[in-house]
């Protein structure tokens, strides 16, 4: 969360910005014009940053160093062009437009990232000692190149519209087509009752299949399903089974 302030009593668009500890009120209001802030980003290997993003809400003005190179720098820019302590914005960031996320492309040839931690200084400015508010909040983002190595995963759980969430090597075999609310057997003519499944291979081959079920109230039990048609073979080797599984001697809850 960032820093800055608002001099009004009421609720302020600023204050959501704000973290704890970062009302700097007291330090800048009637005092200052100039705040620096450092901030330490842990990079774990330089070589593999492909591309780095800078976002910003501020009130009024900033310019920001990473590793005590200048990057770049806002709009409202000091009027003499000096970045000192004394320094102060040109002009006023419109308070709207303070508060939504503008993004800078960093020129990666001019960031020098080492292994570890690195420094992130941030010199804000605002217009004037006596301006009713002042806002500075940021994020760093990184994109990074992979170590070239691959592997097919199974996300179960969709997400669309937003980022992809883990994933699971082995998926299981995929079971479907499996009876539903079968009919209740007439137990004067007939003495099972007739599960049947599909179940296809997503790696390695299916060895067995077991049926779930419970006696009334009784505890779960299982029995193995059996093997009764070979419904296809994939270009991959995939098998796909029919199971049947008759579960005699049942006793139905009404």
């Amino acid at each position: 969360m960032g820093v800055g302030y608002a001099t009004t009593t009421n609720a302020d668009p600023y204050d959501d910005f704000i973290g704890n500890g970062g009302d700097i009120q007291d330090d800048l209001y009637r005092q200052n014009t100039t705040i620096y802030l450092r901030v330490p980003f842990t990079i774990e290997d330089p070589i593999a940053v492909t591309s780095l993003q800078f976002g910003a809400r501020y009130d009024d003005g900033f310019a920001i160093y990473i590793n005590g190179s200048p990057i770049l720098a806002s709009t409202f820019e000091p009027n003499d062009g000096i970045w000192d302590f004394e320094a102060r914005a040109s002009g006023n960031h419109n308070d709207t437009e303070a508060t939504a996320l503008e993004s800078f492309t960093i020129d990666l040839s001019m960031v020098n990232l080492v292994a570890g931690e690195n420094i992130l200084a941030v010199h804000g400015l605002n217009s004037s000692l006596t301006s009713s508010d002042f806002l500075f909040d940021c994020e760093l983002t990184a994109q990074v190149r992979g170590d070239g190595s691959s592997k097919v995963i199974y996300m179960p759980t969709p997400s669309p519209g937003i980022k992809n969430g883990g994933g699971v090597a082995d998926l299981g075999p995929v079971i479907r087509k499996v009876t539903k609310n079968p009919e209740r057997p007439n137990l004067a003519i007939q003495d099972s009752l007739t599960i049947t499944a599909e179940v296809s291979a997503s790696g390695e081959a299916v060895a067995q299949v077991n049926l779930i079920y419970r006696r009334g109230f009784l505890a779960e039990s299982a029995m193995k399903c059996l093997i009764t048609e070979l419904l296809l073979m994939n270009s991959r080797g995939t098998e796909c089974i029919r199971l049947t599984s008759h579960w005699r001697d049942c006793r139905l809850a009404r």
